[in-house]
């Protein structure tokens, strides 16, 4: 009798839960139709088309970015140029005014480079007949220079002498090795070391007015 009152409620729930499913299948039909519709290639391109777009945006921001930052960048370099132009300018025109004879060679070349101004250079030969030390130099002069020229070509070595012309003048010559080129100044300071020298007499001067009072 047990068994067969297990067995009725065993049944009686198998019917309850079959009712149940069929009643959910009802309440939603629209859902076997969202499976069946389902379309795993169309969803794939879906997705790429958003990917590539979200690529797409984000390469255009990164863009525009990148582009505002070089305008700005360029405009400082601009000003920064425009600004060391100004100053080559400026030093160029102070050695122009100076009474100097630039002379440079390039490495063993032996055809130099010579830069002068011959309005404040009266004193000096003009062109390469600066480098004939010994037609304008004391011989003294002209030996040591042309030794010191020699040594600062062949191995760097700088100097700085100071000359006398046949004609009395004093000229100040310096050697450098800057980038690779050998360098000689040859600057005019005759009037420089005549000035020092009256100062020095009117020192001398008032020095020997003082020892009378």
């Amino acid at each position: 009798m047990a068994d067969c009152g297990w067995s009725r409620r065993l049944l009686s729930s198998a019917a309850l839960l079959g009712s149940t499913g069929a009643a959910a299948a009802q309440s939603a039909p629209g859902v076997d139709a969202l499976l069946t519709s389902f379309d795993p290639a169309k969803t794939v391109a879906v997705a790429l088309s958003l990917g590539a777009l979200a690529v797409a945006v984000a390469t255009s921001i990164l863009l525009v970015r990148s582009h505002r930052t070089a305008v700005h960048t360029a405009a400082a370099h601009e000003s920064e140029l425009a600004a060391l132009r100004a100053r080559l300018d400026d030093a160029e025109a102070v050695i122009a005014a100076e009474p100097v004879i630039t002379v440079s060679w390039r490495g063993a070349e032996d055809v130099p480079e010579i830069a002068a101004d011959p309005a404040t250079t009266p004193h000096l030969p003009a062109g390469q007949r600066v480098l004939a030390f010994g037609t304008w130099l004391l011989s003294d002069s002209a030996r040591a220079v042309e030794g010191r020229v020699d040594a600062l070509r062949a191995r760097g070595e700088g100097f700085s002498l100071m000359l006398r012309t046949q004609r009395g003048e004093h000229i100040a010559a310096e050697g450098r090795a800057i980038a690779g080129r050998a360098v000689l100044r040859l600057k005019d300071v005759t009037a420089e070391r005549r000035a020092a020298a009256e100062v020095e007499e009117r020192a001398a001067e008032l020095e020997g007015a003082l020892r009378l009072l």
